[in-house]
């Protein structure tokens, strides 16, 4: 099997969430159906790298590596961080062939999981006094920014309500002041619906950074409901599994 695969994950300080990037993979290779040869690595924060996996593939007979990169929207990440990394690959192994697989935040199956995971809060959404925000990570690309917009366009058709949007960083309008928007709007109850595919700092600190800004701001009748992450959502298993057999055939 001279084509393998290489699993990208951002990378977290927080165990809990390398720990769920490693039980996606293994979920992923076990849903492939078929042997495949397969490592993972890391844009930052935690070892192997992506140039030390690359390595430790082509070290096994690998003449053709699928990177699959584990992140929602193509911004920062996917078009600078991560092809400079491969291209120092590719000056290691002139001879190796390297593809670079495409970013999954439109992908129906990842938004069927989104709802799944609004739905769980078992909050009904037709209720005048609910609203739901649709929580990104954040970025500076433009065209991110439009296909994360085109989620919360699904979310509506979906839900029959426009959902706010929000982000945790970069530019477009913050988490806080679309929280305070939705107050002066009326809103009672939030659901506050993460994009976020694994756990680590960001999911971590939500509940806390939604508690300073009632405390800040004085809505702390407020009732914000937080959704969970994508995480191992079948679907979201599924839509990857899919891909690699893709690239298998």
């Amino acid at each position: 099997m001279n084509t393998a695969l290489l699993f990208i994950g951002h990378g977290t300080r927080k165990q809990h969430g390398i720990d769920e990037f490693r039980r996606f993979v293994s979920a992923v290779e076990e849903r492939v159906g078929e042997p495949i040869r397969a490592a993972h690595a890391f844009l930052e924060l935690q070892d192997p790298d992506i140039v030390t996996g690359i390595t430790s593939l082509t070290a096994e007979g690998a003449r053709h590596i699928v990177c699959i990169p584990l992140f929602l929207f193509s911004a920062g990440h996917m078009l600078h961080d991560i092809p400079m990394q491969l291209e120092a690959a590719q000056n290691m192994y002139p001879s190796l062939q390297l593809t670079l697989s495409q970013s999954y935040g439109t992908e129906p199956l990842l938004l069927e999981a989104l709802v799944y995971r609004i739905r769980e809060t078992e909050i009904c959404l037709t209720d005048e006094s609910v609203g739901l925000l649709l929580l990104g990570r954040g970025n500076r690309d433009h065209n991110a920014q439009a296909a994360f917009a085109g989620v919360a366009h699904r979310l509506a058709q979906t839900f029959g309500k426009e959902p706010f949007v929000g982000y945790l960083a970069g530019t477009g309008r913050q988490l806080e002041d679309t929280l305070t928007e939705m107050a002066q709007a009326g809103y009672r109850t939030v659901v506050l619906a993460p994009f976020l595919w694994f756990s680590g700092w960001l999911t971590d600190t939500l509940p806390r950074r939604v508690k300073d800004w009632q405390e800040k701001t004085g809505y702390t009748q407020m009732n914000v409901r937080i959704a969970g992450h994508l995480g191992l959502h079948p679907a979201v298993v599924a839509c990857v599994a899919n891909r690699v057999r893709g690239y298998l055939t």
